[in-house]
């Protein structure tokens, strides 16, 4: 399929399956042969966007135009795979709907494990923006890339700096902590075509940047620097237009949830199972790292009770920390605040508080016990440390098999206090 080509898909697709979500959701189905009718249409044509969108992945797409379409496309998909799911699951009064409908083999999506999950438009914008030459000629361009906290910023250019493509591009490619950039000096970088990424976790000086990015221009032509942060102010040293990493949708995160837990197994055979699955994607709210400790535990243990045990320890765990702060674990984080997971560890113990996550290379080298979260969830009889220990949240099944981590304090003694907002914050004495 040439781009074309590809374009008139794209814009006949996304318009059918819009236009078809938007009436079957308006639309009231009460008999359920009329409501199997539809259900197995859209299936069917979730399956034709399925394969125009793989398709589109393993192209490399310069049409701005295209990549709307394309995103209206994912979008659209996603929300029809909600939808498919949250009917096909809905009882009726004579009993829970059967499922009838052509069964598409679901190892189609293991990929996931292999490929970073959706971010179709913005790996095509990424590569793009990589590919492009620069202007002005001889200037390195910066492509910022902005996102909240672990939404996949490292991802998106891990996939995109392993593109064949992006990899012979470019002769060399070198990343930068925030912490160490400004040590690289003129004589760093040699004259050839080099891609170097930098990681802020703060907001940089305008005089340390200009002297940095003035190291930069000893690199050979065509040479470029990625910027990843999640704070907005650091888009102000690009060249070319930023790209936005959203959070995943809810109908795109529970379908990588479900995709996750189930692994190779059909969860339209497992309906309990799928049901439990839904309501926890739901209440995890697109926390990644929380998203894949928990669904490899359920992947491995596929029985009713224990995954209905282990929604029972998150819903607590939620209300906990509503109940404290106010909010739900993810803003908490993202404001680098500390969450309360007791009831979801051990709800018998001391007050546990966890501090945002982070990789192991930038973490302190202070020496403390390790435990792996997934671990503590599983069985609430783990004897914990008495002080600070770090929590091994989650394990990368990919190279470079990253590990997060994020330290876990024991509090014995917590100080809550709320301002007119009802925000509420603590103290560890």
């Amino acid at each position: 399929m040439n781009q074309s080509s590809m374009e008139v898909a794209l814009s006949a697709i996304s318009g059918e399956i819009l236009s078809r979500l938007i009436s079957f959701i308006i639309k009231k189905h009460t008999e359920r042969s009329c409501l199997e009718e539809k259900l197995e249409r859209l299936h069917h044509l979730l399956l034709r966007v399925h394969t125009v969108v793989e398709e589109a992945e393993g192209r490399y797409i310069t049409n701005s135009k295209m990549l709307v379409q394309l995103r209206m496309l994912v979008d659209g998909m996603y929300k029809g795979y909600h939808v498919l799911n949250t009917f096909r699951l809905k009882p009726f009064e004579e009993g829970p709907l059967q499922e009838q409908m052509h069964k598409r083999p679901y190892d189609t999506y293991i990929y996931i494990d292999n490929f970073m999950f959706s971010r179709v438009v913005e790996k095509q914008e990424l590569i793009n923006a990589l590919l492009q030459d620069n202007f002005p000629i001889g200037a390195p361009a910066v492509i910022p890339v902005i996102g909240a906290y672990r939404i996949g910023k490292k991802s998106l250019v891990g996939y995109a700096c392993n593109d064949d493509t992006v990899r012979s591009h470019f002769s060399s490619v070198l990343h930068l902590k925030s912490n160490s950039f400004m040590k690289i000096g003129g004589e760093t970088f040699t004259p050839v075509r080099t891609l170097v990424v930098v990681e802020f976790i703060s907001d940089v000086d305008d005089s340390k940047w200009v002297k940095f990015y003035s190291a930069t221009l000893h690199m050979g032509a065509g040479s470029k620097v990625v910027i990843l942060s999640r704070f907005q102010e650091v888009a102000r040293f690009g060249t070319v237009k930023p790209i936005l990493l959203r959070s995943l949708s809810q109908s795109e995160f529970s379908y990588l949830f479900k995709v996750l837990a189930f692994a190779g197994t059909d969860p339209k055979n497992h309906p309990q199972l799928e049901s439990i699955a839904m309501e926890l994607a739901e209440n995890i709210n697109g926390l990644l790292l929380v998203g894949n400790m928990l669904a490899d535990l359920l992947r491995t243990n596929q029985n009713v009770q224990f995954w209905f045990h282990i929604l029972k320890r998150f819903r607590n765990s939620l209300e906990r920390n509503f109940s404290k702060f106010g909010e739900h674990p993810k803003q908490l984080l993202e404001r680098d605040r500390p969450t309360d997971i007791t009831m979801l560890i051990s709800p018998s113990s001391a007050p546990l508080h966890l501090m945002p996550s982070h990789d192991e290379s930038s973490l302190c080298k202070k020496e403390l016990s390790k435990v792996k979260f997934g671990d503590l969830v599983q069985d609430s009889t783990t004897i914990l440390p008495k002080e600070e220990f770090q929590i091994i949240i989650w394990e990368s099944r990919i190279p470079p098999f990253t590990k997060f981590i994020a330290n876990c304090i024991v509090d014995k003694h917590t100080c809550i206090s709320s301002d007119n907002k009802k925000r509420k914050s603590i103290c560890i004495q």
